[in-house]
């Protein structure tokens, strides 16, 4: 003797209906809203240290007549160059050769 043992079969309700019709008109007002709609504008007001800037880009400047100057030419370097002992000692040339 066999049992046999079905699952009752789910009809479709309201609720489900209503809820995959929700779902849909979700996509669409998404899709609408991606899609179709213009961007908002921005207005972006230029700051005022901006300007000044356009007035210095404006200007021709020579790098010859720059380097040339006697301003230029008078200024120092105030950096040391490296030293054996400085902060480039620190620490072994190739780090993957043993000791």
């Amino acid at each position: 003797m066999a049992i046999i043992i079905e699952e009752e079969k789910k009809s479709q309700g309201v609720i489900s209906l209503l809820g995959w019709i929700s779902v849909l008109i979700m996509l669409v007002a998404a899709a609408y809203y991606l899609f179709f709609t213009p961007p908002p504008v921005v207005i972006a007001t230029t700051p005022s240290n901006l300007k000044v800037l356009v007035s210095i880009a404006g200007s021709n400047i020579s790098p010859a007549t720059v380097l040339q100057s006697p301003t230029f030419q008078s200024l120092k370097q105030n950096v040391a160059p490296p030293s054996p002992t400085g902060p480039a000692a620190i620490g072994r040339d190739n780090p993957f050769v043993s000791p």
